[in-house]
């Protein structure tokens, strides 16, 4: 579930939407809310305009595959002006078309001059799936001591070839092999930059309270923002090979496209016909 509170600059909303794509990259149900200070639709403003971020807001809402929850709610509006001269609905409730809308109602309420909603949601069992088909990730292979590492075991396994009975074997057993060296390495260098990003996020937060108390650590500070970045496009490029994307240039951003590509649905298969003729679900399939 995200929560969200969009800017009042429409400038501002145009820079912060981008950044709410990362958030939901994944395969669980999303529950997006809150406020977003423009309208998904001309027809829910009393005064419509032209606004860039309600138009990046819908391009949004379709490329994540989300549903309007208040699309539909009486009444529309979710905010109105002191004066009562205005009124829009700018307060969302965004699904994944997984889950289902069963109520919503919004009230005022004394505290504040948008709306209350309550929304109940059903939230549908999920089919539990297998790890899929194994990919080598390439970046590895630019570390020169991981090369130097694997080449060392490969020829350990090779002294190893005269105890099969054919090379088929033989090479079965090497592509097992360094399937499971890529796939420890690849958790480990996940691990390490995991903890390398907690290091650098905590020392950016001890050094933003030092500058509140008068401090001046702005070059250390441009430093660890410089390495957070660093480690952001890094997860940039997993999102690309998770996208399915063969064909791409270097330098391309990890736009939209790349995000629509990795909610795409793969087939499942939820059942199968066993040996005697019956029907299997579930893991045991």
């Amino acid at each position: 579930m995200v929560n969200v509170y969009a800017h009042t600059s429409q400038r501002e909303r145009v820079l912060f939407l981008p950044q709410l794509r990362p958030l939901l990259f994944g395969t669980l149900p999303v529950i997006i809310s809150g406020d977003f200070n423009c309208a998904l639709r001309d027809v829910d403003q009393s005064k419509p305009r032209n606004d860039r971020s309600s138009r990046d807001l819908a391009a949004f809402v379709e490329d994540i595959e989300l549903c309007d929850a208040g699309r539909d709610l009486v009444p529309f509006f979710t905010w109105v002006s002191s004066s009562g001269s205005s009124f829009s609905r700018i307060d969302l409730v965004l699904l994944s078309k997984p889950l289902e809308r069963t109520a919503m109602s919004s009230e005022a309420v004394f505290f504040s001059d948008h709306r209350l909603l309550t929304t109940e949601v059903l939230i549908p069992s999920t089919r539990e799936s297998g790890p899929g088909i194994w990919k080598l990730n390439t970046s590895l292979l630019e570390d020169p001591s991981v090369i130097k590492t694997f080449s060392r075991r490969l020829e350990e396994w090779r002294t190893l070839r005269d105890i099969f009975d054919s090379t088929i074997e033989w090479w079965e057993m090497v592509k097992k092999r360094t399937k499971c060296y890529f796939i420890q390495l690849g958790k480990r260098k996940a691990r390490e930059g995991g903890a390398r990003y907690s290091h650098l996020n905590a020392r950016l937060q001890r050094l933003s309270l030092l500058q509140l108390r008068g401090f001046d650590p702005a070059e250390e500070v441009a430093r660890v923002k410089l390495s957070l970045a660093a480690l952001y496009r890094e997860e940039q490029e997993k999102i690309k090979v998770l996208s399915r994307v063969r064909i791409m240039e270097d330098d391309e951003k990890c736009s939209h496209f790349f995000f629509k590509k990795t909610k795409e649905r793969r087939p499942a298969m939820s059942s199968m016909i066993d040996s005697s003729g019956q029907e299997v679900e579930g893991r045991g399939c």
